[in-house]
């Protein structure tokens, strides 16, 4: 259920509290390691306070948590100096759910649409260079440009990484 705090989530006025002893605190980057940045359980609020403190943010997703409103808000949330990652790891369903277990590619782009038509923020796609993928990398950003203009979705930025991680679920 979306919008539950985890156990694992920091109690949102101990995050502020926190933020409070940064008085000079200019951006701050978003990017999950172990799990989704937007799952945390208060992170429109977040975002939200951190805009009000004037900060610059980078956040990273992978697109797949939550409705269509919830990227439209969250894209009005952002500003021109904010950056927004979306990882698109893989040009077809069967490619991008080898590592994005559960994940729905069509979902993921269908949230990037709605989080680009709302936002002044700066958009990056991003796919990570996986081993399946080594064979033919040249094919699969073929494959990716091709998806990504058929879909109409502006691309400011395409990274590959240098490393493949471990299989996430959803």
């Amino acid at each position: 259920k979306p919008f539950l705090k985890q156990k694992n989530h920091l109690h949102f006025e101990t995050l502020l509290n926190t933020l409070d002893k940064f008085k000079n605190l200019k951006e701050i980057s978003i990017i999950g390691n172990l799990s989704e940045p937007v799952l945390y359980y208060k992170f429109l609020n977040l975002i939200k306070e951190l805009k009000k403190r004037n900060l610059n943010l980078t956040i990273a997703t992978n697109g797949n948590p939550y409705s269509e409103t919830f990227w439209k808000d969250f894209g009005e949330s952002l500003d021109s100096n904010d950056k927004c990652i979306f990882a698109i790891d893989g040009s077809t369903q069967e490619k991008y759910q080898q590592y994005r277990i559960n994940g729905k590619l069509s979902k993921v782009i269908e949230n990037y649409r709605v989080f680009a038509e709302n936002t002044k923020a700066k958009k990056v796609i991003q796919t990570i260079k996986f081993p399946w993928l080594y064979n033919d990398l040249n094919k699969e950003f073929e494959e990716l440009q091709r998806l990504i203009n058929k879909d109409q979705i502006n691309l400011s930025t395409y990274t590959f990484t240098k490393k493949p991680l471990k299989n996430h679920s959803i």
